[in-house]
């Protein structure tokens, strides 16, 4: 197997990589920017309006060979799914139990010797008011860089949008980081969330 990062986590897996650029090209879709070639991280995806975000971030996670971890509800475990779920670097978590999955995903990064831990600050699909923060969190608390997509309907592009890394100032920190955001098209405008929201009246 060849080796396309030094320090990324990788799948290793050429059909899915093939696979995952295949989607992107049939769909008009290209990947803007140089994914950072870091072993450990929280990466996050913005904004968060529709199911096809998860569509286009797996397909770009797929066309770059590299493996994610990502938290999902229990539910999606069940009849069968759970194998296909833990193949996609899914963990099954109970969302009512909010500060355990936060500490178990600090353990699991800083356990790891490479992990990228992928979570949408958004939280919901719709309009939400504010961005969750358990996600600055982890990344503080486990010492570990945040890498931050953008997923653009208008322009059919997931972006690379760089990376930060979280201080103690949470509030300072999110406010910088949803500034990488301004001018990100997502694919139901009415259903932004209100920080974005606000940043694109000003902008």
């Amino acid at each position: 197997m060849s080796h396309r990062y030094q320090h990324l986590p990788e799948r290793g897996n050429s059909f899915m990589s093939a696979l995952g650029q295949w989607m992107l090209k049939i769909t008009g879709w290209k990947i803007v920017g140089d994914m950072p070639d870091i072993p450990k991280a929280v990466m996050i995806g913005a904004p968060h309006t529709s199911n096809l975000d998860g569509f286009f971030a797996f397909a770009t996670i797929f066309a770059l060979d590299i493996k994610v971890t990502v938290m999902a509800k229990h539910s999606l475990f069940k009849w069968g799914f759970g194998y296909f779920m833990r193949w996609l670097g899914a963990i099954p978590i109970d969302r009512q139990q909010a500060h355990q999955v936060t500490q178990i995903s600090i353990q699991k990064l800083q356990q790891s010797e490479r992990m990228l831990l992928c979570l949408a600050p958004d939280g919901t699909r719709t309009s939400a008011q504010a961005w969750k923060t358990g996600f600055h969190r982890i990344a503080y608390e486990a010492n570990v860089p945040i890498i931050l997509w953008g997923i653009d309907f208008d322009k059919k592009e997931v972006q690379m949008l760089g990376v930060y890394q979280p201080t103690a100032d949470m509030e300072y920190d999110i406010s910088q980081i949803q500034q990488y955001y301004v001018g990100v098209k997502p694919h139901h405008p009415e259903r932004l969330s209100k920080p974005l929201q606000d940043l694109a009246q000003r902008h």
